[in-house]
């Protein structure tokens, strides 16, 4: 199910596009907003295992690229999060990363089983995706106490700046 994109020409000549700014709609628990992640992060995941086999290679697959990725897993929990309390959808700011890193890492490990075919690979069936869902839910919580703050904030603010127009008759 793909949105229209309708384009609006705004009074100071910028172009705004209807869909970037509407709430993300639920199909298959919102698949069609993490499944760029998902292809993106079993790419890196299984690029690395590969490029660990080329000679020259072994340290930058495991050492650096395999930090790059992290980091980029970090990142798109955070955008994914940021994404869902853009909409006010705080539930969903939780679930949505979880789900993201529950469904990308999970396929990784499943991958990782068959790549290494030892039996500590069983234990990181579980214990890998569990974690970073973990971790996901960790970066989420931040996320929405600092965003709720900052609307507490900005609360207060507006009350405040509304009293003063409304007390100097502005």
């Amino acid at each position: 199910m793909e949105q229209e994109n309708s384009l609006k020409i705004l009074d100071d000549g910028k172009v705004e596009i209807d869909h970037q700014i509407s709430k993300p709609t639920k199909e298959v628990f919102y698949w069609h907003e993490i499944k760029k992640y998902v292809y993106i992060f079993i790419f890196l995941e299984i690029a690395t295992y590969f490029l660990s086999l080329i000679r020259g290679f072994e340290y930058f697959a495991s050492e650096i690229l395999t930090g790059f990725v992290f980091l980029l897993e970090l990142v798109s929990i955070i955008i994914l999060t940021l994404k869902f309390l853009k909409a006010k959808d705080i539930k969903n700011s939780f679930l949505v990363p979880a789900f993201f890193v529950l469904i990308t890492f999970g396929i990784v490990s499943i991958f990782k089983f068959f790549w290494y075919f030892k039996a500590w690979t069983v234990v990181n069936l579980l214990i890998e995706p569990a974690v970073l869902v973990l971790w996901s839910l960790f970066f989420s919580l931040v996320l929405n106490i600092i965003y709720a703050i900052i609307n507490k904030i900005a609360a207060v603010f507006n009350f405040y700046k509304t009293k003063a127009k409304k007390d100097l008759n502005i």
